[in-house]
């Protein structure tokens, strides 16, 4: 059960003619991109929420002119979830090392000491407390790498301060092969493309990652290829090099094919084809972390998982199908 929250941070946003002619919502969402959608919404509905100094309980809203969005931020002080807990499938566990395949709508780790628990918070009540390292001054028990809370699929946890340290660092030298499957708008232009372009902080908004100039970011580099083209979609496998920070959000809003449902690096300035009338609707964005192989941090014998496509994308995927053999008939 969930206990009354308290308003920890007031989030002021200056609104200026860039988030003119969208949704409030969204808007906020761009801000607090570990909320997931409900969640943002919730925070409207509750009158959490002012513009320029009004109090609104629309999600929807749409936003006509400059002004002041200012959110009072809320905290969920949350027990495991039974449904959570059951919805983690675990394929692998031993006394190194665990992977489960996360569904979409769970955080890795809590984003707070009071907050909404994630995978690994859920997990140490079965499995017992994992080990965690220094990271920024923030401490991530057990926690490798990381998927986005809208993002399904493989996530490994380590269960000894060896095994994380040792995998923490294969994952940096790139000695882990991760496989993603991405629904994407827009016709792919090429069947395969290398994205190396640098990432960083955008400057307008700090808490969203941008392609930066060569030299002010990150290296990031990205091969995806095309398994499915359908009239305004594309279907296809990512192959991350590098594990940054939404990378391959970024990465392929930045090839012009961003990813369905992602409401966060949706392409400002130019409208996306609508999917077909009668489309089944994604409640988050369409990415998939579907294969995953590495060396066992102990025994150093090779590992593979793999994790079935999720129910929802994979229903959008059969819909979308079906409606681009019709238009060929």
């Amino acid at each position: 059960m969930l206990s009354s929250p308290d308003v920890v941070e007031t989030l002021r946003i200056e609104l200026d003619d860039a988030a003119k002619n969208r949704r409030l919502d969204h808007v906020l969402r761009e801000r607090l991109p570990e909320w997931s959608r409900t969640r943002v919404q919730g925070l409207i509905k509750g009158g959490k929420v002012r513009l320029s100094g009004a109090v609104v309980t629309k999600p929807g809203l749409v936003i006509l002119e400059p002004g002041v969005v200012e959110a009072e931020l809320v905290e969920e002080q949350a027990e495991a979830p039974s449904e959570a807990v059951d919805a983690l499938r675990i394929l692998h566990v031993d006394e190194h090392l665990l992977v489960v395949d996360k569904p979409a709508g769970l955080l890795t780790h809590t984003n707070s000491p009071a907050g909404e628990p994630g995978v690994a918070e859920l997990l140490a009540a079965s499995h017992g407390p994992f080990p965690s390292l220094s990271e920024d001054g923030e401490r991530r028990p057990g926690v490798v790498h990381r998927l986005d809370r809208d993002t399904s699929g493989l996530l490994v946890l380590a269960r000894t301060t060896a095994a994380l340290e040792r995998l923490k660092e294969a994952f940096a030298e790139r000695e882990v092969s991760k496989t993603y499957l991405a629904l994407c708008h827009g016709v792919a232009r090429f069947d395969s493309e290398w994205i190396e372009a640098e990432l960083g902080r955008a400057t307008k908004s700090r808490d969203r990652i941008s392609v930066v100039e060569p030299g002010e970011g990150r290296a990031a580099s990205t091969y995806y290829q095309v398994l499915e083209r359908h009239a305004a979609t594309t279907w296809i496998e990512v192959r991350p090099k590098t594990g940054r920070t939404h990378q391959v959000r970024v990465h392929m809003a930045h090839a012009g094919l961003p990813l369905v449902g992602d409401d966060v690096y949706r392409p400002r300035g130019r409208a996306l084809v609508p999917l077909p009338a009668g489309a089944p609707r994604l409640a988050r964005h369409a990415l998939h972390a579907a294969r995953l192989e590495f060396a066992h941090p102990a025994s150093g014998v090779q590992l593979a998982f793999e994790s079935p496509l999720s129910a929802d994308m994979a229903g959008l995927l059969e819909f979308l199908r079906a409606h681009a053999a019709t238009r060929e008939e």
